[in-house]
């Protein structure tokens, strides 16, 4: 003991001090220290004298060995003993003269002056740390300061023991000084477990909602049910604040109950009043399967206030399902065949691991919002990876904490089924305005039948398909996504774009289509060439015909699209498709074989016309892209009536004159071709034959729409008429009767 230095003013006191100053009270027979009841006997009998002849503040220290029971389990009783043992004999040493207790199992306390506590509780740690040879031994200790002898020495000891218990279980710390704010703490804690039960019953305790919304459609697909306290004594009090303490002391159960009670009761009102309602998730806390059989209460709710079953989600954290593992996969799948939804709530908080998405069987992941408290480049990598294994394991996601039109925006990228955050609503009472706006206006909430669309729609992974084109921006950089994806509606013959992707819109811009507007406006025109073709294409899809594709030209590239069945809905008189389609641009793939595959093709192709003209509609001029066949050529760009009028009297028919005029008319012929549904019109005309000029051979002349965006152009191609011994009889026909 002789290393161990004295904090007190009672060096000159010799070893056996303790014992005459304790002499008469009750002693503890193991450490020798005073019991409980002697050392408040002490304590208060010396109160006055101290007072009399020192104005230092008096301080009481509580203090507990860490882990003691561990100790006790791992190296046995008599180890544990020996321990308390050099403990009190240590504390004896370093508060010489002062007054030491052992109160019960761990727990010591002793009275010093105040500037003897905080110089002691650091001299008893550097020696307690080597008390043994098997382990280090550490404590926790609160601090009480008082000055006022009136105040009680066990109300003191109380304050003392409630600094040392705020912060258990904190390895950050080991001592804590009570002071007002921690009072307050301490008097809201206790106010708290006392006056659940009360608050409960005069509906203090209200279930507050937060929209869930659809990424896809931007229409309300569920709420979050959220605890509030609203007290008439601290208003509303923080979440955070009386959750964690019910969690402590056990009674977060009673609090769940009253929320999905509650829950229920308002779905159960809103069904009443509008005749639909959105599903409703609750959370549940570990402390709920350990002190009540949530399940039934669950199920007694639903019963009750008449809910299905898949209307009500429970929200799970992975500290729920860590203490007992196997419990909770039971328990799950006892959910899931009743016909609840699970979902992993707080994913990415804490220690969770894709272990735990991988062993059990959740519907949803919910991402956690720290993930976009921070959006930085990390964020871009992990984000995305989460969405797709998620998806890949057959799970939706969902995101909380979104915040900024930037979250929304990547989260959709991502292909991220279900966002809630403040960048749409705070959490709000069931009776606000705002919630029941959903109510009054249902085509911006989710209905039963929408729900189960887009659920189908939700195993949907945008971040996974070997089919994809990889792209880079002319910088270099890579896309968000690198492979082109939209999801595409068909409802009513028309197209509407769900979702796109960074990639999709990039080969759009490649063939000077701007935004995805102008896109769905095109798609949905009549009178452009891939109206129909794009609509065969979708209404081939079903599920036992994975892919489809269409070859398009648009703005004089080669693209083809590949569309893959999602899910369709015929419920309610209603019939609509969900198709994710994938976009590549041939014409300026990164993949050179392909290109010279289609080079070769047009190559070969275009030997079967005799000439090809460009016309420039808007700007009213020709030009000769292509002739084999001693056609008549004008010098310049000719406008393209002159340049019709000059090819008439030398290269046409006299009789197919008129007829020719009218099919050429370049001020209607935009229109014609549009109106087709085929991207072209052709006729047959008779042409002066180029070997023998006193002769005419039929043709066939095809104006064929070539426009971009900016520019409307058609080609104008004359090649062999596919039937000319047809077309001989049709003018034997026409000269017999006079008509040609």
């Amino acid at each position: 003991m002789a290393d161990i230095r004295c904090v007190t003013d009672s060096n000159n006191f010799d070893d056996s001090f303790n014992t005459r100053m304790y002499s008469g009270y009750e002693l503890d027979p193991l450490t020798g220290l005073l019991t409980i009841s002697s050392f408040r006997q002490f304590a208060q009998s010396i109160l006055e004298p101290i007072r009399a002849n020192d104005n230092r503040n008096i301080a009481i220290i509580y203090m507990d060995i860490r882990d003691f029971k561990g100790i006790n389990e791992e190296f046995g009783y008599e180890q544990g003993d020996e321990i308390l043992k050099t403990f009190a004999d240590n504390l004896k040493q370093v508060y010489l003269g002062r007054a030491c207790a052992h109160f019960l199992a761990d727990h010591f306390v002793v009275m010093c002056f105040e500037n003897e506590a905080i110089d002691g509780i650091k001299e008893l740690e550097r020696v307690t740390r080597g008390l043994c040879a098997f382990r280090e031994i550490l404590f926790d200790a609160g601090v009480y300061f008082f000055n006022d002898i009136a105040t009680g020495i066990m109300d003191a000891c109380d304050r003392a023991k409630d600094a040392m218990d705020s912060i258990r279980g904190d390895y950050s710390q080991n001592v804590r000084i009570y002071d007002d704010e921690l009072g307050l703490k301490i008097r809201r804690k206790r106010y708290i477990i006392n006056e659940l039960d009360n608050a409960i019953e005069k509906g203090y305790i209200e279930a507050w909602l937060q929209p869930i919304m659809r990424t896809l459609s931007g229409r309300l697909a569920a709420v979050e049910s959220l605890a509030r306290w609203n007290d008439p004594i601290y208003g509303f009090m923080n979440p955070a604040e009386f959750i964690e303490i019910l969690e402590e002391c056990k009674q977060i159960h009673k609090l769940d109950i009253a929320v999905i009670r509650a829950t229920c009761r308002n779905f159960s009102e809103w069904y009443k009043k509008y005749g639909t309602a959105v599903p409703f998730s609750v959370n549940l806390s570990r402390v709920d399967f350990q002190m009540c059989d949530i399940y039934s209460e669950i199920e007694k709710a639903a019963s009750e206030f008449d809910v299905p079953h898949d209307c009500i989600h429970i929200e799970l954290t992975e500290s729920v399902l860590m203490q007992e593992p196997e419990f909770m996969k039971n328990v799950i799948a006892k959910f899931h065949k009743a016909g609840y939804e699970v979902w992993m709530d707080d994913f990415g908080s804490g220690y969770s691991s894709f272990n735990v998405m991988k062993e059990f069987d959740f519907d949803v992941i919910k991402i956690d919002m720290s993930f976009l408290r921070k959006f930085d480049d990390k964020s871009h990598i992990v984000i995305p990876a989460i969405i797709n294994i998620s998806k890949k394991l057959g799970k939706k996601t969902l995101a909380e904490g979104v915040e900024t039109k930037e979250h929304l925006e990547a989260l959709r990228e991502w292909g991220c089924d279900m966002v809630q955050g403040y960048l749409y609503h705070k959490p709000v009472p069931p009776n606000d305005d705002y919630i029941h706006s959903f109510g009054d206006n249902p085509e911006i909430a989710e209905n039963a039948s929408d729900r189960r669309f887009y659920n189908k729609i939700s195993h949907t992974n945008v971040l996974d398909s070997a089919v994809f084109a990889k792209i880079l921006r002319p910088d270099g950089t890579q896309l968000r996504t690198a492979r082109t994806v939209a999801i595409l509606e068909l409802k009513n013959n028309v197209f509407k774009f769900m979702y796109n992707n960074e990639a999709f819109r990039y080969i759009l811009g490649e063939v000077d289509i701007d935004s995805i507007e102008l896109a769905q406006r095109l798609i949905n025109d009549p009178k452009r060439p891939y109206y129909y073709r794009l609509r065969d294409m979708a209404n081939s899809l079903s599920k036992d015909n994975e892919y489809a594709t269409q070859d398009l030209i648009l703005n004089g590239d080669l693209c083809v699209v590949r569309g893959k069945f999602i899910a369709r809905d015929v419920s309610n008189d209603l019939d609509r498709m969900m198709v994710i389609v994938t976009i590549e641009n041939i014409s300026k793939s990164p993949y050179l074989k392909e290109q010279s595959m289609v080079d070769s093709a047009l190559h070969d192709m275009v030997r079967i016309y005799e000439r090809i003209d460009l016309w420039h509609i808007d700007e009213n001029y020709a030009e000769v892209v292509y002739n084999n066949a001693n056609f008549y050529l004008e010098a310049d760009r000719p406008a393209l009536d002159y340049g019709m009028e000059v090819f008439i009297q030398k290269e046409v028919f006299p009789k197919d004159s008129a007829r020719y005029r009218q099919f050429m008319n370049y001020k209607t012929i935009m229109d014609r071709i549009r109106s087709s549904g085929v991207g072209f019109v052709s006729e047959n005309f008779r042409f002066r034959d180029k070997d023998d000029k006193e002769k005419y051979t039929w043709k066939t002349f095809l104006m064929v729409d070539a426009s971009t965006s900016s520019e409307n152009k058609v080609y104008a191609c004359i090649r062999p008429c596919d039937s000319p011994s047809r077309m001989n009889g049709y003018e034997s026909y026409m000269n017999s009767n006079g008509l040609s």
